[in-house]
């Protein structure tokens, strides 16, 4: 917090990290003024990391004005981890088919922080682990276009994300095997397999997060944040063409 000028995207930072705890839930009300205290700042680098993280999708104008946290519909979950496998796919099939050697050494180590973070009982390290672990196979990709786009969807995913912590230990269990398997595949060139367990490992994340949904939120509509996310496909679909 020390260097002012960039307080915003350090405040936003931490606060899509708090996302990842689970303290904000479907709907929610940001405080600003609670926000300030809490990170002992004033209002101003809280609204511009508010704003940040608006643009990205995780918050939205609710109804009375005030930023909220969206409530996401099924049906957008589903749009969301459908665009998010399409990006992770395009990341194996760059990484693959290109002709030279790829650092994979950060992957390993999200793959060991993962195992000793669930070892640990430690949800939010493992869910911060395995989400750097997807994000540094999109970066390996070498596209800061898709990376930028990859980054909107993750932060939207971060929403939902707390939703499978009750299941902690099924889940984890199951993914961290999965992590390890993905990236052997990949180092191996294997590009087939490789698309199809990670089209597998993220379907069955979004699985798990709907059968999880509050039953209040089942049906609510988040017009804005699917504006959002479709919003994203020319992006996307300029990037595979580049």
């Amino acid at each position: 917090m020390k260097h002012k000028k960039n307080l915003d995207i350090l405040l936003s930072e931490n606060i899509r990290e708090s996302f990842l705890h689970g303290t904000f839930h479907f709907g929610e009300k940001i405080d600003i003024d609670r926000l300030a205290e809490e990170y002992n700042v004033s209002r101003t680098p809280v609204v511009q990391a508010l704003h940040r993280l608006e643009c990205e999708g995780m918050l939205e104008i609710g109804p009375t004005g005030k930023l909220i946290v969206p409530e996401f519909s099924i049906a957008i979950v589903k749009e969301i981890y459908e665009i998010r496998a399409l990006i992770e796919q395009f990341a194996i099939r760059k990484i693959v088919g290109a002709n030279k050697k790829h650092d994979f050494s950060l992957m390993k180590q999200y793959v060991v922080e993962c195992d000793v973070a669930y070892k640990n009982r430690d949800i939010f390290a493992t869910s911060k682990a395995d989400m750097n672990f997807h994000r540094e196979m999109v970066k390996i990709a070498d596209n800061g276009c898709l990376l930028n786009l990859y980054d909107k969807v993750q932060g939207q995913c971060m929403i939902v994300n707390y939703l499978l912590y009750p299941n902690f230990d099924e889940f984890y269990k199951r993914y961290k095997k999965e992590h390890s398997d993905i990236l052997e595949s990949i180092e191996e060139y294997e590009m087939e397999k490789a698309l199809f367990l990670v089209s597998h490992h993220l379907e069955h994340i979004a699985e798990q997060i709907i059968a999880a949904f509050p039953s209040n939120v089942r049906k609510a509509t988040a017009q804005s944040v699917l504006r959002s996310t479709l919003s994203m496909i020319p992006v996307l679909l300029n990037c595979l063409h580049n």
